[in-house]
């Protein structure tokens, strides 16, 4: 597999990229942990340690209202308003025992289930004997009204004791687990900040590693295909062919390197064989030279001659010319004179005849 420098680099940040999804995801996990522990103290327990404490007090408050009551004996008005007010603390009881029952689902421990479906009860058996008790000392009669007190105090002793020491259970197992909630919290943040610096060590450690290697090989190819390029440049062509190392473009730029050092060696070779040719070619050429030299003078000495011999022909036949010229005047002279005798001579026949 061809395994170039792109491929080395993807897999450098394919690398990193997995460790960084890695401690993401680590880290969601965690933090999704802490979420789960936030909701649970937050929406569950902090709101249940609430709601016991504003039970007991609303519980208290009946206890007051239904006392206030009892002792206003036949005074109308006064029981109204006592009367008013203890139904007003048993709404809010009835809203905080609702909300309890919304979030008793949600507790992780089956006993404060147990401890609160206890309380219910008793709070039912409460409201029923303080009705009862209210009831009884409505006719304002003294010995009524402290049979009515009398019951109240012994309905003290439930909401008090029978009531109060469960919900109380309940509140403390409340500051318990949230005490733990809180022990959770820090120490899933203290596990998260390990992880997190676990993780972002082990990306600088692994990056570090990768870009070291990669610098390292990609100087060392440079640094020795460098060398070699500036020694051919130097018309230095001796050196060792380069050591293939790898399958990438480094490889292959070393392999073109060494191909192009052979090939300029061959072509100088070949270059200085050419020269060598030419160089004996032209030694012929010279030596040829020198003899059509040589043939050339011998040849501008027979032409002299042949010069010479020519001008002294010329001046034989322009001899021969004139003498030709004085002869053929010669003969035009005695040619003349022949036909003046004649005609001297065919008159003289004349005469004598």
């Amino acid at each position: 597999m061809r395994f170039t420098i792109g491929k080395k680099l993807a897999l450098g940040f394919g690398i990193l990229l997995g460790l960084m999804v890695i401690s993401s995801g680590l880290t969601y996990l965690k933090l999704r942990g802490i979420r789960t522990v936030e909701l649970g103290a937050s929406e569950v327990r902090v709101p249940s340690l609430k709601l016991s404490a504003d039970l007991q007090r609303d519980l208290n408050q009946t206890q007051n209202r239904g006392y206030q009551a009892i002792i206003a004996g036949k005074d109308q008005a006064r029981r109204e308003d006592a009367r008013m007010l203890f139904d007003s603390a048993w709404n809010e009881i009835e809203k905080d025992t609702a909300a309890l029952d919304a979030l008793a689902p949600k507790w992780p421990l089956q006993a404060d289930r147990d401890r609160w479906a206890e309380v219910k009860e008793l709070i039912s058996t409460l409201r029923l004997g303080q009705e009862t008790a209210m009831n009884d000392a409505g006719s304002g009669n003294a010995e009524a009204v402290i049979k009515a007190g009398n019951e109240f105090a012994d309905l003290d002793t439930v909401g008090g004791n029978y009531i109060s020491a469960p919900l109380g259970e309940t509140a403390d197992s409340f500051r318990i687990l949230l005490h733990q909630n809180e022990e959770e919290l820090a120490a899933a943040n203290r596990s998260a900040i390990f992880m997190m610096s676990i993780a972002l060590l082990a990306a600088l450690a692994v990056g570090t590693s990768i870009a070291v290697f990669l610098s390292r090989n990609v100087s060392a190819a440079i640094t020795a295909i460098l060398g070699r390029t500036e020694a051919i440049a130097a018309g230095d062509l001796t050196g060792e062919e380069l050591e293939i190392v790898g399958n990438d473009e480094f490889s292959d730029l070393t392999v073109a390197i060494g191909k192009m050092q052979k090939n300029l060696t061959q072509m100088i070779i070949s270059i200085a064989e050419n020269a060598q040719m030419v160089a004996n070619a032209s030694e012929e050429f010279s030596a040829v030279s020198q003899q059509i030299t040589a043939n050339s003078e011998e040849t501008t000495a027979q032409a002299n001659i042949v010069s010479g011999a020519t001008e002294q022909v010329n001046r034989n036949l322009q001899t021969v010319a004139t003498g030709a010229e004085q002869m053929s005047s010669t003969i035009q002279d005695i040619a003349k004179n022949a036909t003046e005798s004649a005609q001297i001579g065919r008159a003289s026949c004349r005469e004598r005849v």
